[in-house]
């Protein structure tokens, strides 16, 4: 459209030749001519998912590197929903929030609160997981100052994601699919790490169970040493597991028994993001357990 204006303006003066200049209504320019908007990168709509334009497998992470991706209706293939958009606080700091920041750890935890209400329950208690997402340097540059809760359901402990052809809201209440969640694992052949996971109904024969999440205490400091971190995530995932199953926490792993515990793990990446929440697993490494542990009141295996 630019050039064909281009070439109207110049066949206009070449017509005129030598006589007076051409007038535009009175003559005059007035000062009441509308002003053209400052561009600004558009706010991202709530209620929308998001497919990766790439037919590829695709894991989560902290930057979700498909997006931007396809915009669909949630009703369609997608691999994240949009359950939040927040506004970053004001700073002296003009620039995108990274992870490590204090923004950036404002966005998360925003999100983490946010997505209970829409979930209806802490994400960490399921195979959910929540990103926030800020904008891009060039949206940054374009004024925007929002970031994006991306709602998202795993495969397993690896991260990959599974796409969807619903919304994840309310998932985690009442007795849907999600509301449990079981896993099977395979371990070295000491029994003594999990290599990996995949996610599986409660009702179908599995290894372990996802039995809630546990907090680590954070007086602001740094990043626990390796030890002190995996001390209390031990003792906390052993407390949550007993309260879930409804026996004490001797109970639930007597000594020469098959049954054990984990948990995922809290990497100094996440803490820099302000996680210091992690899920905690029960299971035996000798029965296979169809069906639930929740409040059986004795030791199930």
């Amino acid at each position: 459209m630019r050039a064909v204006l281009v070439l109207v303006a110049a066949a206009l003066l070449f017509a005129t030749g030598c006589s007076s200049a051409p007038q535009v209504g009175d003559g005059h320019l007035g000062v009441d001519w509308a002003v053209l908007p400052t561009p600004s990168v558009p706010v991202p709509p709530v209620g929308e998912c998001t497919d990766s334009a790439v037919d590829a497998p695709q894991k989560v992470g902290w930057t979700l590197a498909f997006l931007p991706g396809k915009a669909v209706d949630c009703g369609h293939r997608h691999l994240t929903e949009t359950f939040f958009v927040g506004t970053f606080p004001s700073t002296s700091d003009d620039t995108v929030p990274t992870l490590g920041s204090s923004r950036f750890r404002y966005a998360t935890a925003t999100c983490l609160a946010q997505a209970t209400d829409f979930l209806g329950r802490d994400p960490h208690t399921s195979a959910l997981g929540v990103v926030a997402v800020p904008p891009s340097d060039r949206q940054w540059a374009g004024s925007a100052r929002w970031f994006r809760c991306e709602a998202i359901q795993v495969a397993g402990l690896d991260g990959t994601i599974v796409a969807r052809t619903d919304s994840l809201a309310g998932a985690l209440t009442g007795s849907g699919p999600l509301a449990t969640t079981c896993a099977d694992v395979t371990m070295t052949a000491d029994h003594t790490v999990v290599l990996s996971g995949t996610y599986t109904p409660c009702e179908r024969a599995h290894d372990v169970e996802l039995t809630g999440s546990y907090t680590v205490p954070d007086s602001g400091g740094d990043y626990p040493d390796a030890s002190t971190l995996a001390a209390r995530i031990g003792a906390g995932c052993r407390a949550v597991g007993a309260a879930y199953v409804g026996v004490s926490p001797a109970a639930l792993l007597p000594a020469g028994g098959a049954a054990f515990g984990f948990a995922l793990p809290l990497s100094e990446e996440q803490w820099s993001a302000g996680e210091r929440t992690t899920s905690c697993f029960y299971g035996s490494y000798r029965q296979r357990r169809t069906g639930s542990v929740r409040a059986v009141k004795k030791y199930p295996y």
